[in-house]
This record gives C-alpha cells, sequence and structure tokens, in this order.
C-alpha cells in the first residue's frame, strides 16, 4: 500500500493494485487514482516546456453545492472519469457602472476562459511533470485566483500551470470557488460562520490536495499557496485564521491589501436587501428559499445593474479573521494564532495604471471609495505631497498604488517581521511592449502573473523577457521547494526589485532582472499614510479612519 502523510495521519484508503496512480494506460494517457475514482488525464508538450506534463482537469473536490450551503466532499465514480477538459467557471459578476467597465472587462478577462458559467464549478486542476510518481514527493504550488472575489476561473488561458509545472518541476494546482453573492452572501438568515462560502470552497480543495495530492506526486507537507490581489488576501485569510492542521508550508502574497480588508456592515445589509428586493423576495416568510427559486443568471443580472458588491468579510476567525493585523500581532506570543509559516509577498510598480482609464480619475475612485467630503480632504492632504510627476495623471496614479499597494504592503512585512516569521518581499517593475495594455501602462495590477505562468507571446519576446519570466519561475518555485531558505535574497526589511524596469523600446543591454534595494527606495512616502492605517485597524471602516486620522492631523497643526 501507498503510504500518505498528512501531517502525521496514515491514510491506508486505496489498494496497492491501484496505487501506480501516474500509471500510463493503454490508450497512452496519464491515469491517477484519488479517493473518489480514477481519472484519465492527457500529456501535453510545448516547445517552451522542458518537459511533458501531464494535465488533469476539471477535477470535482466537493459536490455540486446547493446555493448558500457550505460546501460538502465529492461523491465517489465507479467507471475511470476524462479530466482533459476544464470544469464550469463559477457564476461571474463582472464590473459595471464605472465608465471604463468595459476597458476593465478587457484588460482582465483577455482571452476569456471557454467555460460556462455554472452554480456547478466546484473543480480544480492538477498539472503534474510527467515524471513524478506517487512518491517523488515534489513541492506542490496552489494557486488561488483574483478578481474582487466576483470574477475569475482557473479555466483563464493566463492560470495554466504547465510551464510552470514542466520547467520547474513542481506540482500546479488551481481552483475554482464561489464568488459574488453566490460565494460570498451577506444574508442575516445565514449564520454569520457560513457567509464566506468561496473560503470554505477554497478549504476543502486544500483538504482535497492533502488527501490526493500524492497520486499525482506531490508532496503534502510542502504546499506552498500562492494567489494575487483577492486571492492573495484570500491566502493571508488561511494563514490569519487557519485550519487545524495547517494544510500549507508557506505562502505568497502578489498585489494585495490584506490590512485594508474589512467589509463594511451597513453596506453588506443594503447590498442584500437590493438585491431581495429586486427578486421580488423582500416579504417572503422564506427568504433564502424564495431566492432559491431565482435563476442565477437573473441574479447575476441585478447585481451587475445595481453595481452590488459581495466580498469576503469578517466572521469571528471561521475563516476570515476580525483583525488580521491583530492576529499577526497576537502569534508573537501565541504561536498557534495564526500559520506561522515563511511568506514572500510584494506588489507593482504602476498598480492603478488600469483603474485611471476611460475618462475614470481619481477623484471619482477615491469619492466611491471614501464619499465625496472625505476623498475631497484625502486629496487636498496628499496630493500636494506628491512632487515632481510628469503629469497629473501619473501622479494621480503613483499616490492610489502607494496607498493601497506599495504601503499596505510595506507594514505587512514589517508586521511580520516584527513577530519573528521569514518574511521577504519583492517589487515587480517590468513592462513589455507584447504584454501592455495600452502604451504606458507600466507595471500594472496583475502584471506578475505573466511571467510566473509565462503566458506572454513567445514569437514577439524579447530575450530579456523571457529571461525575465525565467528568472521569476525559478524564484517562485525555489520558494516552494525550501521556503525557509527563502526565495535567493536577504529577507525583510531590505526589498528585491524583479524585472530590472524594462520598458518598450529601451535598451536591455546590461539589465538585470532580480537586484537588492533598501525598502527606502520604494517606501520613500509611506510615512504619509502612517496615521490612517493605525486608525483603520481600530476602526475597520476606512472612511472613519481617514477622516479621523486627518482631522486629527489638523487639529495638532493648529496646535
Amino acid at each position: 500500500m501507498v503510504k500518505l502523510t498528512y501531517t502525521g495521519t496514515v491514510l491506508l484508503w486505496y489498494q496497492a493494485a491501484l496505487s501506480s496512480s501516474l500509471a500510463v494506460r493503454d490508450s497512452g494517457r496519464p491515469t491517477a487514482t484519488i479517493d473518489s475514482g480514477i481519472l484519465i488525464g492527457a500529456s501535453v508538450s510545448e516547445p517552451t516546456v522542458s518537459s511533458t506534463v501531464n494535465q488533469f482537469l476539471g477535477i470535482p473536490y466537493a459536490k455540486p453545492p446547493t446555493r448558500w450551503k457550505l460546501p460538502e466532499k465529492p461523491d465517489s465514480w465507479q467507471d475511470a472519469r476524462d479530466a482533459s477538459q476544464f470544469g464550469n467557471a463559477c457564476h461571474q459578476q463582472l464590473l459595471s457602472g464605472a465608465k471604463n467597465a468595459e476597458l476593465l472587462r478587457k484588460y482582465f478577462n483577455t482571452p476569456p476562459a471557454s467555460v460556462p458559467d455554472s452554480e456547478d464549478c466546484l473543480y480544480l486542476n492538477v498539472f503534474a511533470p510527467e515524471a513524478a510518481h506517487p512518491g517523488s514527493n515534489i513541492p506542490v504550488m496552489f494557486w488561488i485566483h483574483g478578481g474582487t472575489d466576483a470574477s475569475g476561473t482557473a479555466a483563464l488561458p493566463q492560470y495554466d500551470g504547465t510551464n510552470l509545472a514542466g520547467n520547474q518541476d513542481v506540482i500546479v494546482v488551481t481552483i475554482n470557488y464561489r464568488l459574488n453573492l453566490f460565494g460570498f452572501p451577506t444574508s442575516p438568515d445565514i449564520p454569520q460562520a457560513e457567509r464566506n462560502l468561496g473560503l470554505h470552497d477554497q478549504r476543502l480543495a486544500l483538504d482535497w490536495v492533502q488527501r490526493n495530492i500524492q497520486s499525482f506526486g506531490g508532496d503534502p507537507n510542502r504546499v506552498t499557496l500562492f494567489g494575487q490581489s483577492s486571492g492573495a488576501r484570500s491566502v493571508d485569510n488561511l494563514i490569519t485564521a487557519p485550519p487545524n492542521p495547517v494544510p500549507f508550508a508557506a505562502a505568497i502574497l502578489q498585489s494585495t491589501e490584506p490590512e485594508l480588508s474589512t467589509a463594511d456592515r451597513d453596506q453588506e445589509k443594503a447590498a442584500w436587501d437590493t438585491l431581495l428586493s429586486d427578486a421580488d423576495c423582500k416579504s417572503a416568510a422564506d427568504k433564502l428559499g424564495c431566492m432559491r427559486q431565482i435563476p442565477a443568471s437573473a441574479l447575476v443580472d441585478i447585481a451587475e445593474a445595481r453595481g452590488l458588491s459581495f466580498t469576503a468579510s469578517p466572521d469571528g476567525g471561521v475563516t476570515f479573521a476580525n483583525s488580521m493585523p491583530g492576529k499577526r500581532a497576537a502569534s508573537f506570543i501565541d504561536h498557534k494564532a495564526i500559520a506561522r509559516v515563511p511568506l514572500l509577498l510584494g506588489s507593482n510598480a504602476d498598480e492603478a495604471s488600469p483603474f485611471l482609464t476611460g475618462g475614470v480619475t481619481l477623484d471619482e475612485i477615491m469619492a466611491g471609495f471614501l464619499g465625496a467630503a472625505t476623498a475631497k480632504l484625502f486629496l487636498a492632504t496628499f496630493r500636494p505631497r506628491y512632487k515632481g510627476f510628469p503629469s497629473p495623471e501619473k501622479r494621480d496614479e503613483t499616490l492610489i498604488t502607494d496607498f493601497i499597494y506599495t504601503c499596505p504592503t510595506a507594514r505587512l512585512a514589517g508586521d511580520s517581521k516584527f513577530v519573528r516569521i521569514p518574511t521577504w518581499r519583492y517589487f515587480y517593475n517590468a513592462s513589455f511592449a507584447n504584454t501592455e495594455l495600452f502604451p504606458g501602462s507600466g507595471a500594472y495590477h496583475s502584471a506578475e502573473i505573466r511571467p510566473i505562468f509565462a503566458f506572454y507571446p513567445e514569437e514577439s519576446a524579447t530575450p530579456f523577457e523571457k529571461d525575465n519570466s525565467r528568472v521569476i519561475q525559478k524564484v517562485w518555485a525555489n520558494f516552494a521547494r525550501n521556503p525557509a531558505a527563502g526565495p535567493g535574497w536577504d529577507s525583510v526589511p531590505s526589498v528585491q526589485l524583479l524585472g530590472g524596469g524594462a520598458t518598450p523600446g529601451e535598451n536591455d543591454q546590461n539589465r538585470v532582472v532580480s537586484a537588492t534595494v533598501e525598502a527606502s527606495v520604494v517606501d520613500s512616502r509611506c510615512g504619509l499614510y502612517k496615521s490612517i492605517y493605525d486608525a483603520f485597524q481600530t476602526s475597520g471602516i476606512m472612511r472613519d479612519a481617514v477622516d479621523t486620522a486627518l482631522r486629527q492631523n489638523t487639529r495638532q497643526n493648529r496646535e
């Protein structure tokens, strides 16, 4: 029998006759035996990948979910199951209302996934080097996509794990999880501990990995989480409100703002009330029962038309800590307060560039974020501190990149370092002509995903662009291989510049992908916002935090 280790527990759930899980059947296709049955995948060879990769796609890690119910482990199947196609995407709620909504859809959903939306969407995908087999025990990289908890799917081409798995000898797992009103309902008729259904889905997918990843050659004791944007916030949710036992050994957070992530309860209630009303269920005795009868697409249409937002929110620490910074600080004494795993985190130089397009101004963005009066005070305070930029637009882009991404990343890195968690930080600053969103988009939000997954046009790539991808892939994979040793540079407070500052049209001669700098090089303006971040950790509502901090500063200046 094959012995599977899950933090000390031996699982003896399948017979030796089936334990050659990655055998090749007569058809020439790879197979894997998991606790639900036999999978038949596909072997893929690509010119840019050093190893053939076995793909197992559309694997159910849960039963088709009941709307607004917790996920359950999948049923078993008797015959071998084809695993050569992606599963359905979870229902998408795309951006609406903003002047640049269509542009943002284009930027972040091109090319689109070639699968339909469905509530039956709890599927994951495994990408394994062809030579991997039970007993190989190679590192596992578990990807959680972003999309503001509203959109995204593992079937998007930019998340294809073939190149990363084949070139770096790791196993890549990508997952779907419920989104928007289906994944993060705010109904008072649902217990608070069960409202973050999308986060519960992620946990069940991690449990699936612990039970089954050895069948593909992976090591369940060397699972590294990595995610981007809201996916990275989900990673930090798992760190600060971890399952027991902890099913991962390291974590990578890309372009997120976890220390700013707390939902407004009043806004949550208003959004759900609007959904109920427009679905004609507000007066129903059984409101959830009424809502379960409405077609999913009709509910999405309401949410999009009304601009309703449904995202993960604190649930008492079941899946989302009431205070993520507070839990991190508490772990200095109570090491079980969080998952104290090695951490790699970072952000991009031009995160905000896609959001200030299509005529959208920083004034509009901040008014939506803080309310008109507080936004006016905020911008009047901080705009004058940003001098020497080539245009007002570039000044505003830099301001919002600092406030939402760069400085919260610096703060989280410092908090983690303070409680003696091994922590490394990067700052990505490359831009290439064949992956620009528009001229001058720079290292925009999600730009680092392209080199990690090698998602760029190979035929038009410059030699430095290819080198950039190889180096960054290797950094991520080496961290997964040996997290305690780090990614290959000094830990925080130093910062590693990745991308060499590459810019379309510039000469790449003598440019290097990776170089260490002092944190002050990228964090020079972060002190401006310290009082706001401090206030936010007390109030949990950014509008109140900005208002409190700035009015207090005004009083102190007068005195």
